[in-house]
């Protein structure tokens, strides 16, 4: 294997999940990948300390038998962490100073929520985007996936971002149908319409510098685009089949 693991494919590796010897024998010879997957343990156990993961697991767990039997409960639990797990990956806020063409600020804050109408994700689902614009009137949701090719996500049409919603956190309309694959999506948020195909050569030369540095798809620098105001990014996960 010589590029370095995703991020989604170290997820599923450090909670257990059957992963092919290929990913296996990598993680064993990569110090980058392994001291990586410990940081993804690390914010694991974080997680699981929260409140309320704490009050949920509480919560479950104490329902008298007569209730819910020990199977359910068990269960129960089981989808409660998952819940938070895909809550807090999927739930990203990312800020930039509108007095910084580079750096990463602490002025507006900026967020990206993807759901749908199962849990994972399949092909062709409609995707519901909600994000928090900070106050900016565009928004435009582009996707990178593990081929390192960019996608426009929202609007499903046109050359331009769209309408952000005005208020703090909405949901963009018309739903995208979801694509197949590993991605992660980008929301870009300007006071004017930024161009898609601006944003889509931004991630082609970033993740072309990733390529020749072996860094993974979803690691990429990617720079500030010209009139961004604001960036929100989720790692998100879509089957193929059912």
């Amino acid at each position: 294997m010589s590029q370095h693991l995703s991020s989604l494919v170290l997820d599923e590796a450090q909670t257990g999940r059957q992963i092919t010897g290929e990913v296996r024998q990598h993680l064993t010879e990569c110090t980058a990948c392994q001291a990586r997957i410990e940081r993804v343990r690390t914010r694991v156990e974080k997680a699981r300390t929260s409140p309320l993961y704490q009050q949920t697991l509480t919560r479950v767990t104490t329902e008298s038998p007569e209730k819910k039997p020990i199977l359910l409960t068990a269960v129960v639990v089981v989808l409660a962490s998952v819940a938070l797990a895909v809550l807090i990956t999927l739930w990203s806020q990312r800020t930039v100073r509108e007095d910084d063409e580079d750096a990463v600020g602490t002025s507006t804050a900026f967020g990206l929520r993807v759901d749908g109408p199962h849990a994972p994700l399949w092909a062709n689902d409609p995707m519901s985007l909600s994000v928090k614009a900070g106050g900016r009137a565009y928004v435009l949701v582009m996707a990178v996936d593990e081929k390192r090719r960019p996608i426009q996500i929202w609007p499903p049409e046109g050359e331009n971002a769209g309408r952000a919603p005005k208020v703090i956190e909405g949901v963009l309309s018309p739903e995208p149908v979801a694509p197949a694959g590993q991605f992660v999506f980008y929301a870009f948020f300007g006071d004017s319409p930024l161009p898609s195909a601006t944003a889509g050569a931004a991630i082609l030369g970033a993740e072309a510098l990733a390529r020749s540095k072996s860094l993974p798809w979803d690691q990429i620098q990617l720079p500030r685009l010209p009139g961004e105001r604001g960036r929100a990014t989720a790692p998100v996960l879509v089957q193929s089949n059912r």
